[in-house]
């Protein structure tokens, strides 16, 4: 660290190196960046669990500090010590008060004003902590809230900190350093190793806080000349940037204050000004004016609640971690450096006088250009319905909305296509499938996987490192044999928003994988075109007619004549939440088109008895209403599971009419078996469904079926596929039940609509 001693005339300046401090803070710096630079997914792991605990347990302690230290230099500043002179009674101000005022506003106004302008009233617009995002009411709220945060609480702590800082140094004799506010604490201790703790931290949060200023400086510059001027975005340029930025900085801080910290305030500031200005002029110029007034007093308003507001209700605490508390953790980070740099060219003035030049100057521009870019962000999505602005400025913005603008396929190709420059910032950092395990329990894989999914939908499961696999050399090893598709993840992108249980609500809601790579990693994926496409089925709604004639029962579907049908049953317990038990009639014509004419799932229990044993209700009587209904000569029951029991239960319920039982035991790959069935006579056209039909489950099931996955809802497909690969069975008698026997051929049963023609 640096220290100036102060002579006699305050541009004869004599520089000494600490190394104690100097070797101290570089070589923690040093470890810290190896560290971050050889363990990134780690070292991101730990610094965002390390956020969301201090947070958590000492949020209410950053609350409380900003306040205490706002309310003590407001008393400080209207006491009477704030007539008192920070150097000599007699010294006049080192600097004019011009440059005073334009070194003030470089102190605060830096890149992340500039990035965080429009972005975060945006942010809050959409996503507000309590109440519903996207209203008039949140604008306000986001206005407001955006205020606070760069508002009185942050520059009061520079004004303490600066005013500390000045008084020891200029009234005590003491360096201008850090170490000089603890002198009242540790007299001249502080001139050993407590000093140098405390001047070696202060230039280790220092270096920490201005990375990412850096960072965000060479990705906005870089952005910048790639817009203008067409300079690739890639690291090289960034490396470039970052190179020639420090360059500047260094040889500004080496020139001095008087020269080069001056020279590029006045020329930051007046750059600034200009792009306010024009803004300003060229804009809506009075509802900006409005704006600035309206947001101006909901901040003033709202500055006591919200300076006590810990969320204490509802998730909105885990946005103040995000947010609030993070922004108060930045101003404390940044107080040693910026209060240094305020403490430096305040030399002359008196307490009153720094504390509401810091408080009011630069605070009035920074409000001035958060309320004029804000509003203008706001008002295009609130006003001007710019929909696509909202999303892609907001990571996370809508639940279905996670740094892309869509909510499956892609834009970006096409808006790539079209010239736009597109940031897309998937939410894993790497990525690695397992579509077909094929009976192996080892995999390699190129990094180490912090999240690893088994499945997508609601049998999604998110498995334990050292529990479901382990990583080691290169390899993931699983304790049983992947039965589903397997996802393995590096670190989230937004660990503070998804935590493992948001993933893996996320991953059950989840349909089809096509659905999951489109919405969270950001890659264009035809989400509906799937291998069952139920736009595919031909739709009808005519019911069967039955006409006999000589003794023979014939049956017609419109003007088609039905030969054949097979009626499958998959059975199930019929609970709720559970499987469902689906029966299917498939009829078939003589061209080999199938029309699938009833699915339905019956429900309650496999039979009710009544008081004599005999068979009334259940399941199998409902079934047993069909086969009368429909004439079907012959029922398939699958009796894998609780199908054992049904087909005996079945024939007790069809006693009478003239309809067989077949009990059917399937074995195999289900979903080879589904695809085996439908893709054929569906992609042949060759595949009708009844209006009710598609009205039901079938629908919805077809559209999202997925081949890789063994955990989905396919009970109708499956049960529809066992009629279809069944051996249909001609319809040539009607059941006893029936009211069809005795009648003539104008007979019809009353199902629905009749006048209906079947084309092809």
């Amino acid at each position: 660290m640096t220290v100036i001693s102060q002579q006699s005339e305050e541009t004869n300046l004599a520089v000494r190196v600490n190394y104690p401090v100097f070797i101290g803070s570089a070589a923690v710096i040093l470890l810290l960046s190896l560290l971050i630079v050889f363990y990134p997914q780690t070292s991101q792991h730990w610094l965002s669990s390390a956020q969301v605990w201090v947070a958590n347990a000492f949020g209410w302690y950053y609350m409380l500090l900003m306040v205490v230290c706002m309310l003590f230099v407001f008393w400080l500043a209207l006491s009477r010590f704030g007539q008192l002179k920070l150097g000599r009674d007699d010294e006049q101000p080192t600097f004019s008060y011009v440059s005073w005022v334009a070194m003030l506003f470089s102190a605060g106004i830096g890149i992340a004003l500039v990035y965080y302008g429009a972005y975060e009233p945006l942010d809050h617009f959409l996503q507000p902590p309590e109440g519903q995002g996207g209203t008039v009411q949140a604008a306000r709220q986001a206005m407001a809230i955006t205020f606070l945060h760069w508002g009185l609480h942050g520059w009061a702590l520079y004004a303490l900190i600066a005013t500390a800082l000045c008084w020891f140094a200029y009234r005590r004799g003491q360096p201008l350093a850090l170490r000089s506010a603890l002198y009242p604490l540790f007299g001249e201790r502080i001139h050993g190793w407590r000093g140098h703790l405390v001047d070696s931290f202060g230039i280790l949060v220092t270096v920490i806080s201005m990375v990412t200023n850096l960072g965000i400086g060479a990705l906005l510059v870089n952005s910048g000349l790639h817009y203008l001027f067409n300079v690739p975005q890639n690291t090289f340029v960034l490396m470039v940037l970052l190179v020639v930025m420090m360059i500047v900085a260094t040889l500004a801080a080496v020139t001095g204050i008087e020269k080069g910290i001056a020279m590029l305030s006045n020329v930051n500031v007046g750059l600034l000004c200009l792009m306010l200005l024009f803004i300003f002029v060229t804009g809506p110029t009075v509802n900006m004016l409005n704006g600035l007034l309206q947001n101006t007093g909901d901040y003033l308003t709202s500055l006591v609640g919200k300076s006590f507001d810990v969320y204490l209700y509802g998730k909105a605490r885990q946005w103040q971690g995000t947010w609030t508390l993070f922004y108060w953790a930045w101003w404390v980070a940044w107080a040693p450096f910026v209060g240094l740099f305020i403490a430096r060219i305040s030399r002359g003035r008196t307490i009153r006088e720094l504390i509401f030049g810091v408080l009011l100057i630069p605070l009035g521009f920074t409000l001035a250009w958060l309320s004029l870019f804000g509003n203008t962000a706001i008002s295009l999505v609130l006003q001007n319905g710019d929909a696509i602005l909202g999303k892609i400025a907001v990571p996370g913005a809508k639940k279905l909305f996670i740094g892309t603008p869509h909510a499956f396929d892609s834009i970006y190709d096409e808006e790539e296509a079209n010239g736009a420059d597109c940031l897309t910032i998937p939410l894993f950092t790497a990525d690695y499938r397992i579509e077909e395990p094929k009976g192996n329990t080892d995999f390699p894989i190129a990094f180490e996987p912090v999240y690893v999914f088994s499945g997508v939908g609601r049998g999604a499961k998110l498995l334990r490192a050292g529990v479901d696999y382990r990583y080691d050399s290169g390899a993931i090893r699983f304790a049983s044999v992947p039965k589903t598709v397997i996802d393995c993840y590096g670190e989230s992108s937004w660990p503070e928003r998804f935590d493992r249980d948001e993933l893996l609500k996320r991953r059950k809601q989840t349909r089809t994988l096509n659905e999951w790579d489109s919405q969270y990693l950001l890659r264009s994926r035809p989400v509906h075109k799937l291998r069952l496409d139920p736009e595919r089925l031909r739709e009808y709604n005519c019911e069967l007619v039955f006409k006999r004639a000589n003794g023979v029962t014939t049956a017609f579907l419109g003007g088609v004549q039905i030969t054949g049908c097979s009626c499958y049953w998959d059975v199930a317990t019929g609970k709720k939440d559970g499987d469902a038990s689906p029966v299917t009639l498939m009829l078939q014509d003589t061209r080999g088109h199938y029309y699938w004419h009833v699915g339905q799932a019956l429900d309650g229990d496999l039979a009710e008895f009544d008081d004599n044993g005999q068979i009334s209700g259940g399941q199998v009587w409902q079934l047993r209403k069909l086969v009368v209904d429909f004439n079907i000569p012959r029922v398939t029951v699958e009796v894998n599971g609780p199908g054992s029991f049904a087909g005996k239960l079945l024939r007790q319920a069809l006693r009478g009419l003239n309809c067989a039982v077949v009990e059917y035991t399937v074995s195999g790959n289900k979903q080879k078996r589904i695809l085996d069935g439908l893709e054929g006579p569906l992609t042949s056209g060759f595949l009708w469904a009844h209006t009710r039909v598609l009205d039901g489950p079938l629908y919805e099931q077809m559209r999202e079926f997925n081949p890789a996955l063994t955990d989905q809802d396919d009970d109708f497909l499956d049960s529809g596929t066992g009629a279809i690969l069944e051996q249909p069975v001609k319809i040539g008698n009607v059941q006893r039940e029936n009211p069809v026997t005795g009648r003539d051929d104008g007979w019809r049963q009353m199902h629905g609509t009749y006048e209906i023609e079947t084309e092809y």
